[in-house]
This record gives structure tokens, C-alpha cells and sequence, in this order.
């Protein structure tokens, strides 16, 4: 799978779990992010994406460090099934049953 359709499967299924995905274009003048930005349950989420057997950079790995220590949740995925591994995760942080 391509990063591109793999991002636009995340932004598919974070939309049907009631979050919101923006898809970061890098330029000249911003040449080191995450390539999609995530509110979901509330909370900020980074997630790189890669094609299978890719992994994120160094300079990509700081970025999601940097998102993780500031209280953010920042993970790289190669497969949608991880993703959705992630969103259960966090999910699972959250008790419904006092909604």
C-alpha cells in the first residue's frame, strides 16, 4: 500500500470514530513534521506513515518523541491494522459506562 492511500484510510476511519485527521504537506519552510495530525477523544495524536518495510527517519523519530513528551500521543505506522490497534488503545483509556 502507498503512504498516500494509507493516510487516506487513517483519515477514513478516525472520521468514523468521530475524530478528526489533517494531512500535513511539508514545504521548504516546514520541511520536518508528521504527515497527519490527529484529534481524537480529545486528545492530540502524530502518526507518520510508511510503506511496509519503510521506517520513519531520525529527524521523523524526534518529531514523534518530541509530540510524546509534551503530552501528545505520536506513533508511525506501515499498515491500518496498527493504526486501529492504537485508536482501541485509546480508547480503552476512557470509561463509557459514566457517560
Amino acid at each position: 500500500m502507498k503512504e498516500s492511500a494509507l493516510q487516506r484510510a487513517v483519515q477514513r476511519l478516525v472520521k468514523e470514530r468521530g475524530g478528526y485527521a489533517l494531512k500535513i504537506h511539508g514545504s521548504e519552510f516546514q520541511p520536518a513534521s508528521v504527515d497527519l495530525l490527529i484529534c481524537y477523544r480529545g486528545l492530540f495524536l502524530g502518526l507518520e506513515t510508511k510503506v511496509p518495510g519503510k521506517k520513519p527517519t531520525p529527524l521523523q523519530t524526534h518529531i514523534l518523541d518530541l509530540i510524546n513528551k509534551a503530552g501528545g500521543v505520536a506513533f508511525w505506522a506501515d499498515n491500518i491494522f496498527d493504526v486501529k490497534k492504537q485508536l482501541d488503545e485509546i480508547d480503552s483509556w476512557f470509561d463509557d459506562s459514566e457517560t
